[in-house]
């Protein structure tokens, strides 16, 4: 999504909502797991077939990205030292808590002056896992539901909101698929107004 965007002449940035940072390397990870590496190659670091995707290199310089409800109990010594030599906009999940609008309107207070779209990467593990254990990760400090909506709401209502990606809902830990059905109506009510306009209903999506 980010190479496309940029591959269009879009100057984007990116709103990576999730309970990880995701700035593991192949070479110090102990699942193997690339998901856990997306920040590090839109970096430019890691693996140089995944770094250098897209029509440049990096794929994001490091202030087109805002990370936000990550947990900050999860990146390791080495991720932190990764995320404060880029001096990557960081919000952890208490402050994202505390104040779920007002966290979203800082990282795109960030992004506005550098950038001309914004993409939103929405991590279904950034939510408690004690009361929506609809993701792969676990994270029991996560955000709520309502929470998680008032951000989404905020970013997906900017004007350079340009798309949003939805990543790790597990169907198979939901097989009554209520936990579904409610992550489908709460991005509904999102980006229903965002859609509204384009699709010419009044703005329901």
């Amino acid at each position: 999504m980010v190479a496309g965007l940029a591959a269009q002449g879009s100057t984007p940035g990116l709103v990576y909502v999730d309970g990880d940072a995701d700035l593991g390397t192949p070479d110090t990870t102990d699942s193997g797991v690339l998901d856990t590496m997306g920040m590090t190659h839109l970096l430019g670091d890691g693996v140089p077939a995944l770094a250098r995707l897209g029509p440049r290199h990096p794929l994001l310089p490091a202030d087109h990205i805002a990370l936000l409800g990550f947990d900050p109990a999860e990146p390791s010594t080495e991720h932190w030292g990764r995320l404060a030599s880029h001096r990557l906009h960081a919000t952890p999940v208490a402050a994202v808590r505390s104040d779920p609008e007002a966290a979203a309107a800082a990282a795109l207070a960030h992004l506005g002056a550098r950038t001309d779209s914004v993409l939103v990467h929405f991590d279904v593990d950034v939510l408690d896992t004690g009361a929506f254990p609809l993701a792969n990760f676990p994270h029991f400090n996560g955000l709520t539901v309502d929470q998680a909506e008032a951000v989404l709401a905020r970013l997906c209502a900017s004007p350079a909101f340009a798309g949003l990606v939805v990543t790790e809902a597990n169907p198979d830990h939901d097989p009554e698929g209520g936990l579904m059905e409610a992550l489908v109506r709460m991005l509904g009510r999102v980006l229903g107004p965002a859609l509204g306009p384009a699709l010419g209903d009044g703005g329901t999506a």
